[in-house]
């Protein structure tokens, strides 16, 4: 018998990179430079690097470090646009039953109809007991703005969640600006005459709920989310002022059951209150996220798909003017455990139309594909195409091209 006596090793560190290669086509989407309408072609090489570093202290310390270096090259007369930014730099202290991070880490609010993406914050997450979970978060966001967040979470059983949730969000000078680039913001102050560029700020609260269960064989997912508050404008010198009261709401709903081991469907549809300023109301029905919200299209989401006419424009990625009714369905198959391919169409409508004879966006067909060909080498397609509805028809009655847009490349695991 002997007895050997070895050092432990007590901190544990993982890095790594990611590497994905794709090759972007665009058809007639939104030019914004220079003002020609739905003219924007595009076919381009988009190149990331995102290289990571984990270390961890037993169960107690995690720490978390990823950047991205990004390069997207046209192969027409588009210019190149490169980036690099820090994306993750955050540290959690685990002490049962909670758990504390802090640094530039993953914001998911309201289930990521309020809020969804990295910032700099902290959170918490208290677990009650084996079904009840506690969630505070508090982040910043450009600098200048910031979003408060509790969620209070009830697991009865697998993959069945009930929660409860509530989010303040201070917006900083000029945060609302582009959401509001589809909108006149002078039209809001004054309709008489030219002043200054107007300033803005303001507060939006939220408070919302949802539920994951299934119900006959199907499982349901529903989410409705109120929104209260008041965006201030005011002109550049300070000589005119207003305040726009905010009162909107969203509801989304997925429905979706497994016909087999290979098939699945779903029922999906997502509503948005609309609604602009009119005459001298001080009201605004459209629903406002901080960041883009994501409306499960890959064209209409896209934020180079922009207003109808710069006179009268109705979309932003941060807010719909008008509002939205978007029902659509969904079928998915997975013929092995490695490929799993997915289509869906949806069907676009104002939720308040923007004019007479304009009562509908249009419609949008989705196709992706992901196929682990490798433990580190994973394969995906995503495309769309959209078709107009009368809502952008010009003064000749004219609608534009349907729109394309294609994403199709591999990613490399290191």
């Amino acid at each position: 018998m002997f007895c050997f006596c070895l050092p432990l090793m007590a901190v544990e560190i993982r890095y790594g990179l990611e590497l994905s290669d794709f090759i972007l086509l665009e058809n007639n989407l939104y030019e914004t430079e220079p003002e020609t309408g739905f003219n924007h072609d595009s076919l381009g090489n988009e190149i990331l690097i995102s290289p990571f570093l984990e270390i961890s202290h037993q169960e107690t310390i995690y720490a978390f470090l990823k950047s991205d270096l990004y390069w997207l090259h046209y192969f027409d007369d588009h210019d190149d646009e490169q980036q690099g930014e820090l994306t993750s730099a955050f540290v959690c202290l685990k002490n049962k039953p909670a758990l504390v991070c802090a640094g530039l880490q993953p914001f998911s609010v309201g289930r990521g109809l309020i809020h969804d993406e990295n910032e700099v914050g902290i959170s918490l997450e208290l677990d009650a007991n084996d079904s009840f979970q506690v969630n505070l978060s508090a982040a910043s966001l450009d600098y200048s703005s910031s979003l408060w967040s509790f969620d209070l979470e009830y697991t009865p059983g697998f993959f069945e969640t009930i929660d409860v949730f509530a989010a303040y969000y201070k917006a900083g000078d000029q945060a609302f600006s582009n959401k509001f680039y589809a909108y006149d913001q002078q039209t809001i102050l004054w309709t008489t005459y030219l002043v200054d560029l107007p300033i803005n700020s303001g507060e939006l609260m939220y408070v919302g709920g949802g539920v994951d269960a299934f119900v006959l064989g199907t499982y349901v997912r529903l989410t409705a989310i109120a929104q209260k508050g008041q965006i201030n404008f005011s002109s550049e010198r300070g000589r005119l002022r207003k305040g726009v009261d905010v009162s909107a709401y969203i509801a989304d709903l997925d429905i979706s059951l497994n016909m087999n081991d290979t098939w699945s469907g779903s029922f999906f549809m997502r509503v948005m209150s609309g609604g602009a300023p009119e005459n001298d109301s001080n009201d605004i029905h459209g629903y406002i996220t901080p960041l883009p919200l994501s409306l499960r299209t890959l064209v209409f989401s896209n934020e180079q798909f922009g207003p109808a006419d710069e006179g009268e424009g109705i979309i932003s990625q941060s807010m719909n003017l008008f509002g939205l009714v978007s029902p659509g369905l969904s079928l998915s198959c997975s013929p092995t455990k490695d490929l799993f391919i997915k289509s869906q169409v949806s069907f676009l409508y104002p939720y308040k139309q923007p004019g007479e004879n304009r009562s509908f966006y249009g419609w949008e067909g989705d196709v992706s594909l992901s196929w682990t060909v490798k433990p580190w080498l994973d394969y995906n397609l995503e495309a769309g195409y959209f078709r107009h509805g009368d809502v952008f028809k010009n003064e000749q009655g004219e609608k534009p091209p349907p729109a394309v847009r294609m994403i199709t490349g591999f990613t490399v695991s290191y």
